[in-house]
This record gives structure tokens, C-alpha cells and sequence, in this order.
């Protein structure tokens, strides 16, 4: 479900940017890039929002 990742990715963010940069330090690189980066790819503001299910049924 990607509107609870965009919300986990932004409470994740949040966090991330309050940390001292020591604290970001001892966090994995690898998590620290799919949070900076990675996940910008697929979450951020330049991706189309999601829909509600109602504007896409089917005609009969």
C-alpha cells in the first residue's frame, strides 16, 4: 500500500532530521540512502498522488 509507505517514509524523515549528525552516523548507509534517495524515487512530490478506487470503476 503505497499511501501508508509515503507516511512511514515522511515519519522517517522527520526523525532522520532530527538527529545530530553523530546520531546519522551510526545508522546503516544503506538505509540512509534508500531514505534519502531511493525512496525519493518512488514517494517523492514529483510522483502522481494516489486515486480514490471510485474514479476508476468500470463503465457497463
Amino acid at each position: 500500500n503505497n499511501a501508508a509507505c509515503r507516511g512511514e517514509r515522511e515519519r522517517a524523515l522527520a526523525l532522520y532530521n532530527t538527529l545530530t549528525k553523530e546520531q546519522q552516523d551510526q545508522i546503516p548507509q544503506q538505509l540512509r540512502v534508500w531514505l534519502r534517495y531511493r525512496s525519493e524515487k518512488y514517494f517523492g512530490s514529483h510522483r502522481t498522488p494516489p486515486q480514490s478506487k471510485s474514479k476508476h470503476k468500470k463503465k457497463r
